[in-house]
């Protein structure tokens, strides 16, 4: 009996060590848990902030239509006019300035906050000189627009700037006045979007040629725009121009 009354001694006596020792990483593991838990909410919470602002609306902007700043004051005028007609995206926004959000009269809506283009981050009325427009076909006019816009410019090698830029750089920054991002390089975006015939394209599909090795912008009309080489820079040309050149696919990303 004594012999039995030490044995059950000594393993209470081991399970007392084992909990007492076990105590800190139960403790820790709560605290992670509590922690991982709190960041997710965090994470969640700052997600529906952002979810709750109204979406990008597309729209045809007049010329000379009067810009606006946010101020520490309120909205005031820029003192600017738009230069020309062109296509934009832009949130609805309060008399304050402020985005509106999702379930929002609309009806309180005083501005629009354009969100591309070299007007970026201006207001404008939003009855004044614009017009809500489909969002493929606005998208496809920004990203043409855009193209067009660097005839002229030279060509550079591994560069991306505008109106200095090599193939690919151009039609990576053409898209990125829709928010659209591509690697700066021809085999990536070859796998862009998908691929449609050369007759069938539209305006803003991405002609790949040569193997990989360069890359156009069609701007519909039967008319591309691409950075050549150095001696042509970058230059609109028709799309007849294609029998010089390989057409391995063309890329459709806007529909």
């Amino acid at each position: 009996m004594n012999i039995k009354n030490n044995i059950l001694k000594r393993a209470a006596a081991l399970a007392a060590v084992c909990i007492i020792a076990a105590a800190p990483f139960a403790g820790s593991m709560t605290a992670s848990a509590y922690s991982d838990t709190a960041q997710t909410e965090q994470i969640e919470s700052v997600s529906k902030k952002k979810k709750a602002l109204v979406e990008d609306r597309y729209y045809r902007v007049s010329k000379n239509v009067k810009l606006f700043k946010k101020t520490a004051k309120g909205v005031k005028s820029a003192k600017q006019k738009t230069d020309k007609a062109f296509f934009v995206s832009g949130k609805l926004a309060k008399a304050n300035g402020n985005i509106m959000k999702k379930g929002q009269n609309e009806d309180d809506a005083v501005y629009i906050k354009l969100s591309s283009g070299i007007y970026s981050g201006y207001y404008i009325e939003e009855y004044a000189g614009c017009e809500w427009e489909d969002e493929v076909y606005a998208k496809q006019r920004i990203v043409t627009e855009y193209g067009r816009s660097m005839n002229g410019g030279c060509y550079s090698y591994g560069s991306s700037g505008y109106r200095c830029t090599d193939c690919s750089g151009l039609t990576m920054q053409c898209y990125e006045q829709i928010d659209y991002y591509m690697a700066h390089s021809t085999v990536s975006q070859a796998k862009e979007g998908k691929g449609v015939k050369l007759k069938n394209a539209q305006p803003g599909d991405i002609i790949v040629l040569n193997y990989q090795s360069h890359v156009a912008l069609y701007l519909g009309g039967g008319k591309m725009v691409h950075a050549m080489n150095s001696s042509d820079g970058i230059k609109v040309e028709p799309i007849s121009k294609l029998k010089y050149y390989h057409v391995d696919t063309v890329r459709r990303i806007i529909e």
